[in-house]
């Protein structure tokens, strides 16, 4: 697998792994680069210095691939795409690639863009994490299966103890895509309206959104919700921290996160019997196609959960209100949209998806393999 960890957690991954009797070896890339973020592609600086790094660091991976006779290459984020690729080739072994981001303008710089759409041609299997994702390679390459983020079956849970005063918590790494700042715009309004309710931030700032992380403690203090805001930063256990909310919150702020492109159904809203004051569009709906996307300050509501426009904080403050004042309808959605995870969701089907992707990208290199071998 090619990938990155990092440094503030370097042995977590590594850690599971090894528990589970899984070998593991760790091929270190440079600080300044793993940690460089994708708005920084357009620095030309960032770009020279993070590709003589990046260059090495293909070598020694490729050598490690040959070293351990490795048969397939699994790339899990944008950076371990183009460095696991080159050194797949290098090594002449198969690789597929785990899309968990839109290779989009309004995602990334618009030049790396085609670069990217094009290393998704190079792949010898795509697996997206929601069709919103797969529609936008799909057509440069047919090899795109769906496979959403799974959870294992004792994730699911058949009821919910709410707290006795209301909580809205988000779940989720900091980050200014992530929309922790309209959360706290929208907690503003919520707490103005309820002495009660309370807020809390779970997640870890990574990469290089530390500054975010920051100016969220800032806005909080300026918002004088300080006495109301709980940030929780990383937690090993996220599903206790779950289990503290009354309703579940994904706010980003990114036009990509809207119902017409939703790059990532969060299949945790629906655990735990949560209420989903804002949800991203396909988890909301089990219909081939996404609900439509609302207009600045309404609120969509659907059997599953409730869809706001995104980077709108008046509309997820009435979402947010609407749980506190119709609990009981509040706890249905919470409840069919429980089931819905369970049928959708699991574990056991996305392994099964990218199972079998590998069991083709393998069987599709073999042959050429073979043929490089023998040349």
């Amino acid at each position: 697998m090619a990938g990155h960890s990092d440094p503030l957690f370097p042995g977590e991954l590594e850690s599971q792994l090894r528990q589970r009797g899984i070998a593991v070896r760790v091929l270190p890339l440079a600080q300044r680069t793993a940690s460089r973020g994708r708005a920084q592609l357009k620095d030309p600086r960032t770009l020279l210095l993070s590709g003589r790094d990046s260059w090495g660091f293909v070598g020694r991976l490729a050598q490690l691939l040959r070293a351990e006779q490795a048969e397939l290459v699994v790339a899990n984020t944008l950076k371990a795409a183009v460095l696991g690729s080159l050194a797949a080739r290098r090594a002449r072994c198969p690789w597929v690639w785990h899309l968990h981001d839109r290779i989009s303008a309004d995602y990334l710089p618009a030049a790396a863009v085609p670069a990217l759409r094009l290393l998704a041609r190079t792949a010898h299997g795509v697996v997206a994490n929601s069709h919103a994702t797969a529609r936008l390679v799909r057509l440069l390459t047919g090899r795109v299966a769906v496979a959403y983020p799974g959870l294992p079956e004792e994730s699911f849970v058949v009821a919910h103890q709410a707290p006795p005063t209301p909580v809205f918590g988000m779940l989720g790494r900091i980050s200014s895509t992530k929309g922790q700042r309209e959360f706290l715009q929208a907690a503003f309004t919520v707490a103005a309206a309820d002495p009660s309710a309370a807020f809390h931030i779970v997640g870890q700032a990574l990469f290089n959104d530390h500054e975010y992380a920051k100016q969220l403690e800032d806005l909080t203090s300026q918002l004088d919700l300080a006495g109301r805001v709980r940030f929780a930063y990383w937690s090993a256990r996220p599903e206790a921290d779950l289990d503290r909310f009354s309703a579940l919150v994904h706010a980003s702020p990114c036009r990509s996160r809207s119902a017409k492109s939703s790059p990532r159904p969060w299949p945790e809203e629906c655990l735990s019997s949560r209420p989903q004051p804002h949800g991203a569009a396909e988890i909301l709906t089990e219909a081939a196609d996404p609900v439509p996307a609302p207009s600045p300050g309404e609120v969509l509501r659907t059997p599953l959960g409730q869809l706001v426009a995104p980077g709108d904080p008046h509309g997820l403050a009435s979402a947010m209100r609407w749980v506190i004042d119709n609990p009981g309808d509040a706890e249905s959605a919470a409840q069919q949209a429980s089931a819905s995870a369970r049928r959708r969701f699991g574990a056991a089907s996305a392994a099964a998806v990218c199972g079998e992707v590998w069991s083709q990208a393998l069987a599709a290199a073999s042959p050429r393999r073979r043929r490089g071998d023998a040349g």
